[in-house]
């Protein structure tokens, strides 16, 4: 799901199709296939991905343009990550071991092959300079690597390889982060070079569009850092971290989701750019997942059964 930078537009993708919420309350069916979305920031465009082929839509739901991506023998390939820039100027997409990037007039900008594969996670700069592509060597085969490797304008330019899978990976104008299965979270500069580390902090996390906020979680605490490592806030709040539980407004409001595995309850809390919890409420639910505006004065939560969006007029 997405929300538009002011909170007035969302789109959700859920139960085989992707929706387009309007400010009025209206909805209008994109696509019945269960897409992954990127909303521009006025909310008059959208980008979905389904399988390999991507598609960028007008408000209304009509198509623009439509590419699918294929193999050098011409068969379509799944892509496993995309990642847009902070003006929806481009959107640069991982399949199988390359990236590419698009213009929003579906013109090719660049294409990078990777030295491993497979790619299951991809991200971009704000500026659509620097790409991030992770992988992972699931299916146990020699060419596989867990691995993240980093593009300029095109280029491949560095990888890291570790010893443990990588499970989220992303980039800014100024830093590379990535999280490892084992807790490790390793913070780089963009030419390859480790900026700052934690043994604990766990594989999960969330960078902000602006690159200035890194969010984490060590189980007990959430923690944010500014992209030299140093604390900016803590807030104590046991509970498990997983996909989609966190997001960072450009504001430096950001939502975070907790689950308790034992009593089954996952607690949404807003932090204001302090740390100070600004709103909380509980979900009884089996899957919650969170996303805030870019302004940080809307918010959406995603159950099982419903979507709830929630906007402070004092913010």
């Amino acid at each position: 799901m997405d929300i538009s930078e002011n909170g007035h537009t969302m789109v959700t993708a859920a139960t085989g199709e992707t929706i387009l919420h309007d400010p009025d309350g209206a909805s209008r069916t994109i696509t019945e296939d269960n897409a992954d979305v990127h909303l521009s920031p006025d909310g008059d465009q959208l980008i979905s991905i389904v399988h390999g082929t991507i598609t960028l839509y007008d408000r209304d739901g009509e198509s623009q343009w439509q590419r699918t991506m294929e193999t050098a023998e011409g068969n379509e390939t799944e892509i496993a990550g995309s990642g847009v820039t902070d003006g929806f100027e481009s959107v640069t997409t991982a399949s199988v071991t390359s990236l590419v990037a698009l213009s929003m007039d579906d013109a090719v900008l660049w294409e990078t092959g990777l030295p491993s594969g497979r790619v299951w996670e991809a991200d971009t700069s704000p500026s659509g300079e620097y790409a991030i592509a992770r992988t992972e060597d699931r299916e146990d085969e020699p060419e596989n690597e867990d691995a993240i490797h980093v593009a300029h304008d095109g280029e491949h330019i560095w990888s890291d390889e570790f010893d443990e899978p990588p499970i989220r990976a992303a980039i800014s104008n100024e830093i590379a982060v990535v999280g490892l299965d084992d807790g490790r979270l390793l913070v780089y500069d963009l030419d390859g070079d480790i900026r700052w580390t934690d043994q604990d902090l766990g594989g999960f996390f969330e960078l902000s569009q602006n690159g200035e906020t890194l969010l984490t979680h060590d189980v007990e605490n959430t923690i944010a850092f500014d992209p030299d490592g140093n604390e900016q806030w803590t807030h104590n709040e046991v509970g498990l971290w997983w996909y989609d539980a966190v997001d960072i407004s450009s504001s430096g409001r950001s939502i975070a989701r907790y689950e308790d595995a034992t009593e089954g309850v996952h607690t949404a809390n807003v932090y204001d750019g302090s740390g100070d919890v600004v709103w909380q409420d509980e979900f009884e639910s089996r899957d919650v997942s969170v996303k805030i505006s870019g302004d940080g004065r809307t918010w959406m939560i995603s159950t099982d059964s419903e979507i709830d969006v929630y906007h402070d007029y004092d913010g």
